[in-house]
């Protein structure tokens, strides 16, 4: 039986699939989940504008899930906090590209 071991790492707005968490260069600032950081380019979103929009990364896993079906994403229910923020990511900000 053949186990896939890529992996999905970030930096800075960058995305990369490794073949293997081996694979991944250690010091060069690679995370498992996206980043988000303020480069000037937040302040011109629909978001910034919205002082009522809950960061992704402290919103409860309950409002992950009702986020998700807003958004139209289907979820596992078994999923976790960390695989829904991901997930999300993914969706809002285009991570997956």
């Amino acid at each position: 039986m053949h186990l896939d071991t890529r992996l999905w790492m970030y930096r800075r707005g960058e995305a990369r699939l490794f073949g293997h968490p081996g694979d991944v260069p250690h010091g060069e600032g690679w995370q498992r989940f996206p980043v988000f950081f303020d480069d000037g380019a937040a302040a011109d979103s629909p978001e910034a504008a919205s002082p009522d929009v809950e960061p992704l990364e402290t919103m409860s896993r309950r409002g992950l899930l009702q986020l998700a079906a807003e958004c139209g994403l289907k979820v596992n229910p078994g999923w976790t906090k960390a695989r829904l923020r991901q997930a999300l990511g993914e969706v809002l900000h285009d991570y997956g590209a």
